[in-house]
């Protein structure tokens, strides 16, 4: 990553943090999780949202939940934070990670939860006309994120896959 970022700072399991040109937002583990990676590089701020499940069921929410471990309420809000930093949605981009296949369930015939989470967050980036410009989604293996949001550069360690920069 850019020796010039300074602030690392640590995204956990559905969080969303916004950041400009002096930070990198990371995250660790990521089975069936994906992080979805907004940025305008433009205004050198970006988002990076660590969501756990597709969407929030029924529209149903139990008192205190985070619902930031939703993607249909993680990437809505961070758009909106970015835009509250200066960002405009339509300069904004997006990556995504993560979203692997971890365990063989296969109960009842329904895609595997990564899976399902790869799909909404494309259909929501869809949905808000923001560009998916990369990914590295899906497989068997965990991933470790690094991500500066000033240039959305992402750097994606995989558990004995080696590193890839997207």
């Amino acid at each position: 990553m850019d020796k010039g970022a300074v602030n690392r700072l640590t995204v956990g399991i559905a969080q969303i943090k916004t950041a400009g040109d002096t930070d990198v937002l990371v995250t660790l583990g990521l089975g069936s999780c994906v992080v979805v990676a907004i940025y305008d590089d433009e205004a050198q701020v970006g988002s990076l949202a660590h969501i756990m499940l597709p969407e929030k069921a029924c529209g149903r929410r139990r008192e205190g939940e985070n619902m930031f471990k939703y993607a249909d309420e993680a990437i809505p809000a961070a758009v909106r934070s970015i835009e509250a930093q200066g960002g405009s949605r339509p300069a904004m981009k997006a990556k995504i990670a993560g979203g692997s296949c971890m365990f063989d369930l296969g109960r009842d015939g329904r895609p595997d939860i990564g899976r399902r989470n790869v799909e909404a967050a494309r259909d929501l980036l869809g949905e808000l006309k923001i560009p998916l410009v990369a990914e590295d989604t899906g497989g068997r293996r965990g991933r470790s994120v690094e991500f500066l949001p000033a240039s959305g550069e992402m750097l994606i360690r995989t558990i004995h896959g080696g590193e890839r920069r997207i």
